[in-house]
């Protein structure tokens, strides 16, 4: 089968969506389809892979994002594919991955004042231009199938593009369990909590990803310091990595009285080490169709706190692989949590139950699961 994946960037050293695209296309090659890369910024593709590099001329945003769904256009009106696979906002495709969600639900939630949001969208072009073509490509430019990675964004693309529930089929991502598992846990952990300075008693929380206020950071250090009030409590630490703006992160650990119980990581490359020195992931996000962190913390064997808002909080049964809160803005309930996650027990039992709730969550399984999809895509374009 000749699969044409289309995206903005694909490489192993930026977001986890340009990441798993590229995880996707070495996969669906080991299964024998040839797959062809369509993007603008393509890095680290394997030789097996069949490379179109987009020319986007520089600019705003806003044209940018226009110019590459042009481009696309043109390069798919002169090449033969069997079916066309977006993973970005992009038309026209015979499949449509929703990674990101849907954006018009992504901006609700982040400026829930619609005249907020509206002065948002004018201040900032590229919102406009990501709802234009959004909306085009979930009406005028419907895709055959699309593919959700939790029952989250299936849900929010129902509710807002009234889109066929039967044309929208959930295929959860998978992470690389030679690289996240205990093992891996336990041998980088002396030397990651040594290279940190962080004390053996002290309970460590680990924190991966971008956008701090949506992912929730004010909520984990404000639990913080309602942890410090309470008597008995071991000391507790953050490990914040990923793109964020410290200065804020430190107001906010000043104002909670937890300035010193902040680590700053920011961005890494080997987040394996974040996750081996912690003891318990949390992401009370905002909003998150699927966050993969969720799952590579789950195979390294941590228990995990996370929010309904987080379509893979779905793989976590509160009492069993972690607990998932209904308030992301609720630092109480999350400090209760974590004082049940101070008791060493709770945390192996609960850390083991992650690690065999992550194991089925392979790329392999993933690529399968896409694979029967987009022969049910390219079946609809040439019926």
């Amino acid at each position: 089968m000749k699969i044409a994946l289309c995206n903005h960037t694909f490489s192993l050293h930026h977001g986890g969506g340009e990441r798993c695209s590229l995880d996707l296309a070495r996969h669906l090659a080991a299964l024998g389809c040839e797959v062809h890369l369509i993007g603008q910024t393509i890095e680290d593709a394997p030789p097996e892979l069949t490379l179109h590099r987009l020319h986007v001329a520089s600019g705003p945003k806003a044209l940018r994002l226009l110019r590459f769904n042009a481009a696309l256009g043109r390069l798919l009106e002169k090449e033969s594919f069997d079916v066309v696979y977006g993973m970005a906002r992009c038309y026209p495709v015979d499949c449509h991955f929703l990674g990101g969600g849907v954006g018009v639900h992504h901006l609700r939630v982040r400026f829930p004042n619609p005249l907020i949001r509206t002065w948002r969208c004018l201040a900032r072009p590229a919102n406009l231009v990501q709802v234009f073509v959004e909306r085009r490509l979930f009406t005028t430019h419907r895709p055959a199938r699309v593919i959700a990675n939790s029952e989250l964004g299936k849900r929010h693309l129902i509710e807002t593009f009234a889109y066929p529930a039967d044309q929208i089929h959930v295929v959860r991502h998978g992470v690389d369990h030679d690289l996240f598992n205990p093992a891996t846990r336990a041998r980088l952990r002396p030397k990651a909590r040594a290279a940190w300075s962080l004390p053996d008693d002290a309970l460590v929380l680990a924190f991966v990803g971008n956008n701090w206020p949506l992912k929730g950071v004010p909520t984990i250090l404000a639990a913080m310091g309602r942890l410090k009030q309470r008597p008995g409590t071991p000391p507790v630490k953050l490990l914040l990595a990923g793109k964020g703006k410290p200065a804020y992160a430190q107001q906010w650990a000043a104002a909670a009285g937890v300035k010193d119980d902040l680590v700053l990581v920011g961005p890494t490359q080997h987040v394996e080490e974040v996750y081996a020195a912690a003891d318990v992931f949390v992401l009370p996000t905002h909003y998150d169709p699927f966050a993969v962190v969720t799952l590579e913390a789950m195979a390294m064997g941590l228990p995990v706190v996370t929010t309904a808002a987080n379509g893979a909080g779905e793989l976590v049964e509160d009492g069993q692989e972690g607990f998932v809160l209904k308030d992301p803005d609720d630092p109480a309930a999350l400090a209760d949590h974590l004082t049940t996650l101070t008791d060493d027990a709770t945390r192996t039992r609960l850390g083991t139950a992650a690690m065999e709730r992550a194991r089925p969550f392979t790329h392999e399984a993933n690529a399968q699961a896409t694979l029967v999809v987009l022969h049910q895509a390219a079946a609809a374009r040439h019926s």
